[in-house]
């Protein structure tokens, strides 16, 4: 009976190696597939806009590097909110990613009745660039620099109006933070992303508006648009003639004033795959090629954060937004 026992103790243990050997390769197979089909790379925002013009940039050295396609799929509406609920309603695999500014995953929590949550339905992935804003104007105002701009709106309140891609946008709350600072009141009227209120800006319909640096900068030069401050804390190289805000406005917050771009998948995406997207996106971010084409777009690579890391820079940012946004009134009406 030893001798059987002993044979059958062996035979069970042999087995159970066996189908923990089993168990383990389709896991590892997996992991190692992906990706193994196109993956889809929502842009909350309309065709045209910075955050467009970027995701696509990286996109295409992303592909190039996975060798699968990462096609980007605008979803615009309700300052982002549509795009984002279309993602953190996808399967949480790798094949569906959110691309957005800062704006509304910080901002649109503490506006609108959402049915996500930013901190708990989305795994930050990777922080891949920050850029600047720049605050431009119709060539039809009767102003030409900044301080002349808050010397005319002081005296006439409320005439001036102020495009944004929408309520809470990063737009709206760089001008409520000059309004604000300056002492100083314009119409607000806000659009469903960044391309149509440039097109209504450029067009006569709107007055003034804060968009990404790469977007207007040809408008700038081409005359087609007058420049009056950027966002950041210094003066742009693109732009040395234009002041930034800060310096006529010193309570101006170029920390919450400047947008950064990151990417998201829905919660519970496989740990793997989120380091290995991470990587992916700090290695397209800091190629040579893509590294001459941000500077030239106002664009700068963020420095290699992990996800974990990610996730506590959008923690504290919504922490801080939050508090920018009850302090200024801000709503949804």
């Amino acid at each position: 009976m030893k001798i059987i026992w002993s044979g059958l103790r062996r035979t069970f243990l042999l087995c159970a190696v066996l189908a923990s050997a089993i168990l383990l390769l389709p896991v590892t197979g997996l992991a190692q597939e992906y990706p193994s089909k196109p993956v889809r790379l929502v842009v909350p925002y309309p065709p045209g806009a910075g955050t467009d013009v970027l995701a696509r940039v990286l996109a295409q050295r992303v592909s190039t590097q996975l060798g699968q396609n990462v096609v980007v799929e605008n979803r615009p509406g309700a300052n982002g909110v549509i795009g984002i609920e279309s993602v953190v309603k996808s399967a949480a695999d790798g094949y569906t990613l959110l691309f957005t500014p800062n704006s509304p995953i910080v901002s649109n929590p503490h506006l609108y009745p959402i049915s996500w949550d930013m901190l708990k339905d989305l795994d930050p992935v990777a922080l891949v660039a920050t850029g600047n804003f720049v605050l431009v104007g119709h060539p039809s105002v009767p102003f030409q620099t900044l301080d002349e701009l808050i010397a005319y709106a002081k005296n006439n309140p409320r005439k001036l109006t102020f495009a944004s891609a929408g309520v809470g946008s990063q737009a709206h709350i760089d001008f409520e933070m000059l309004k604000s600072g300056a002492g100083i009141d314009a119409l607000h009227v806000p659009y469903k992303g960044g391309a149509p209120a440039a097109v209504d800006l450029l067009g006569g319909q709107v007055q003034l508006f804060f968009e990404a640096l790469p977007v207007m900068l040809p408008h700038i030069r081409s005359g087609k648009l007058k420049a009056f401050g950027v966002t950041s804390a210094q003066r742009s190289a693109f732009l040395p003639g234009v002041p930034a805000i800060i310096e006529l406005v010193k309570s101006f917050d170029t920390g919450l004033g400047n947008p950064w771009y990151g990417v998201f998948a829905p919660a519970g995406t496989p740990d793997a795959v989120v380091r290995q997207l991470n990587s992916e996106l700090h290695k397209a971010a800091q190629a040579p090629d893509i590294q001459r084409r941000l500077p030239e777009g106002g664009y700068v690579a963020a420095p290699n954060t992990t996800p974990a890391e990610f996730r506590t820079f959008v923690r504290t940012k919504y922490e801080l937004v939050g508090k920018l946004i009850a302090s200024l009134g801000l709503k949804v009406k």
